[in-house]
C-alpha cells in the first residue's frame, strides 16, 4: 500500500471518528463537500495553501468501466453534474474533458485506482470467502465521496454499531504507520456486525450502480 494511500486512510477514519461520535442523523462520514460540484468549477482551485489534486479513477460493474474525476487534499469528493457522478467511458475522454476545463489531473505513477462492483458482490454472495479489508475499505471510503458529492445518505456513515465496525475495518488493514513493529490485528466478528458490514456493502454496490452506471439495484 502506497505512503498516499495510507495518508487518505487515515484521514478518513479520523473524520469518520470524529464526525460520527459528535453528530447523529446526519451523514457525516467523510470530509467531501455536500454540494455538488457543477462542470463549470472543476478547475483546480487554491484555498489558502490547499490545492486540491485531481485522480482518474475505474469503476467496473459487469462488462462496463466507468472512468471518474475525484479530488483530494482538505476534503474528497467526485466531480459532478445533474447529480450523477460525472462519468466517461474511457480515460482518454476523461483527460480530454479536463483538459478543456483546466483541471490537471495527477496521474500518480499511471496506476488508476479501480473499484469492482462485482467483487464486493463476489464477497456478499459467499463466493470469496474470508474478508479482503483493503478492498472493503477501499469501497466503503469512496462510496463515502459519492454520497456526500451527491447528497444522499450512505447507510455507511451512519453512527452506532456501523462505526465500530467501520473501525474493526480500518484497523484490519494494518497501516505500518499505525502498527509499527506489533502484531498483526485481525478483527471477530459476532453475527450482528457481519451483518452491518454487508448492509454497508450493499448499501455501497446500490450507490455505486445508480451514480456511476445509472444503474438501480437493491439494497
Amino acid at each position: 500500500m502506497s505512503e498516499k494511500v495510507e495518508k487518505l486512510l487515515l484521514k478518513d477514519f479520523s473524520t469518520k471518528d470524529t464526525a460520527l461520535e459528535s453528530m447523529t442523523g446526519k451523514n457525516q462520514g467523510s470530509t467531501a463537500s455536500s454540494e455538488s460540484m457543477e462542470t463549470e468549477d472543476l478547475s483546480r482551485r487554491t484555498e489558502g495553501f490547499a490545492m486540491r489534486i485531481y485522480y482518474a479513477v475505474e469503476f467496473v460493474y459487469l462488462s462496463k468501466k466507468r472512468y471518474c474525476v475525484w479530488y483530494s487534499f482538505d476534503d474528497c469528493g467526485f466531480a459532478v453534474k445533474d447529480d450523477q457522478v460525472l462519468c466517461f467511458d474511457d480515460v482518454s475522454s476523461l483527460k480530454s474533458y479536463c483538459h478543456e476545463h483546466q483541471i490537471t489531473i495527477d496521474d500518480d505513477g499511471g496506476d488508476l485506482d479501480s473499484y469492482n462492483v462485482g467483487t464486493i458482490l463476489d464477497w456478499l454472495g459467499g463466493k470469496i470467502p474470508g474478508f479482503d479489508y483493503q478492498i472493503l475499505l477501499n469501497f466503503w471510503n469512496i462510496t463515502t465521496d459519492i454520497a456526500e458529492s451527491v447528497s444522499v445518505d450512505f447507510y455507511g456513515d451512519t453512527d452506532g454499531l456501523v462505526l465500530d465496525v467501520y473501525k474493526k475495518v480500518f484497523y484490519a488493514n494494518n497501516l505500518p504507520i499505525l502498527k509499527g513493529d506489533g502484531e498483526d490485528f485481525i478483527p471477530t466478528w459476532d453475527e450482528e456486525e457481519l451483518l452491518e458490514l454487508k448492509k454497508v456493502m450493499q448499501d455501497a454496490v446500490r450507490i455505486v450502480c445508480k451514480f456511476c452506471f445509472q444503474a438501480e439495484i437493491g439494497s
